[in-house]
């Protein structure tokens, strides 16, 4: 795939997985969109971006408020005129053992690790089927294949996503929008420390 000219956003991309992958697409001259909620460090990653990719910004705000993660999609596809990939990478972990575990944890869980991917997913699908092509990656984890002690809403949301995600395989056969899920173990980030 020739990355040059192509727009990603790229959502938790203030740290770990998501700051690495918004790197390496700027190296290969894809303008990043980088999302996350901490402003500090995306503009520490987009000052680093803009050595490989100038036209590369960045939008700080809450993926888990529905507005926002479907303004994120409209905003970067209207001000770079396309949207070609996808990176929905947002994650938080909720290290608590079930009896401690509230409805409104898991429905925090929830919103930020699956339903921001899905309302990202669907306000990019229109803008990728003019494109003609487009690019969705979903980041999962090995929580959905083996469910680690207290991270039962984590496993969930990782659940969720890995079903949302073969969904979109057979729904998009034929629309040359690729679906992909990366399924990554444990990897040393500071999600470790939260």
């Amino acid at each position: 795939m020739d990355y040059e000219g192509r727009v990603a956003v790229v959502t938790g991309a203030s740290s770990g997985i998501g700051r690495d992958t918004a790197l390496e697409l700027a190296r290969r001259g894809t303008t990043v969109v980088a999302v996350a909620r901490r402003e500090h460090q995306l503009r520490e990653l987009i000052d680093e971006c803009r050595g490989h990719a100038p036209d590369s910004v960045y939008l700080a705000g809450d993926l888990g408020e529905r507005g926002f993660a479907e303004s994120v999609v409209h905003d970067s596809a209207r001000r770079h005129g396309r949207l070609d990939i996808l990176i929905n990478n947002a994650g938080i972990p909720m290290h608590k053992h079930i009896y401690e575990v509230s409805a409104d944890d898991v429905e925090r869980v929830m919103r930020i690790n699956f339903m921001s991917s899905v309302w990202t997913t669907l306000a990019a699908i229109p803008h990728m089927l003019r494109l003609g092509e487009g690019w969705i990656v979903n980041v999962s984890s090995f929580a959905a294949r083996v469910a680690p002690p207290r991270e039962t809403p984590y496993t969930a949301s990782k659940c969720a996503m890995d079903g949302f995600t073969e969904g979109l395989w057979n729904d998009l056969a034929g629309s040359n929008i690729q679906a992909t899920i990366v399924t990554p173990g444990p990897i040393d980030t500071e999600i470790w420390d939260k």
